[in-house]
């Protein structure tokens, strides 16, 4: 093997932690993005904040 080729085990760990910590994420943060996504989803719950602040201003 040439020394180009050659990867040290550290340089590997490191590689890998770095790719690990950027996918994992939360279920929650998960649930975020999803919904974000589903403009459907997000334009509902525009409406209904809108319906609720207007039943809490009228008499």
């Amino acid at each position: 093997m040439s020394d180009n080729a050659s990867i040290s085990w550290e340089e590997l760990s490191t590689a890998e932690g770095t790719q690990d910590a950027r996918s994992v994420k939360s279920p929650w943060q998960e649930v975020v993005r999803r919904f974000r996504r589903n403009r459907l989803a997000v334009l509902g719950l525009i409406v209904l904040i809108i319906l609720c602040i207007l039943s809490l201003l009228t008499p």
